[in-house]
């Protein structure tokens, strides 16, 4: 009788929107971005991150933890019954850049956020404003119609940067120790 009582209770938080705690683990995500943050060029680049999908603070509420290609980030939505994912515009994240291309920090503001958990896989799309400064390494260039143009801040002062990122990842669930 003990069994039929979790079981009908368990079935009530589900349809009341409680998060599914099956969802809950680390995804290993790998998909494709794209940048845009004048002034520097425009490029598509391929995306690697680890997400860790925990418990929030209410019902219904879910916290995911992202880290990758330098950008730490907690952000906070809901998960459906149906495994559907939404993360609240508005929120911050700090990305700090560091490549032989660039280095410097830039804040990233969630414009929107979505995605799906279900059957041990998770999709995200996220789209960030970016604001902040860097600095371009040294001996920075474009070759632009075959002339060599300088990139401003090249080895000196950090640049202002504002635009865009948009990405798309997809990954399943990784149940090894390494997830703990």
């Amino acid at each position: 009788m003990a069994l039929l009582g979790c079981l009908c209770a368990g079935a009530e938080a589900l349809a009341a929107g409680a998060a599914d705690p099956g969802a809950f683990g680390t995804y290993r995500l790998g998909g494709r971005g794209r940048v845009n943050a004048r002034p520097l060029p425009a490029q598509e680049q391929e995306l690697h991150a680890d997400a860790v999908l925990s418990a929030g603070a209410g019902q219904g509420q879910v916290r995911l933890h992202l880290v990758g290609e330098g950008l730490a980030c907690d952000l906070h939505g809901t998960l459906a019954p149906d495994g559907a994912l939404d993360l609240a515009p508005g929120q911050r994240c700090a990305a700090d850049l560091r490549s032989e291309e660039v280095e410097g920090r830039v804040e990233a503001q969630l414009l929107s956020g979505s995605g799906r958990v279900r059957d041990e896989a998770m999709t995200l799309e996220l789209a960030f404003a970016l604001s902040g400064a860097v600095r371009v390494r040294s001996g920075g260039a474009l070759d632009a119609l075959s002339s060599i143009l300088p990139v401003p801040g090249a080895g000196g002062e950090p640049v202002p940067v504002r635009g865009e990122a948009r990405g798309r990842a997809e990954g399943r669930r990784d149940r090894s120790r390494a997830a703990e």
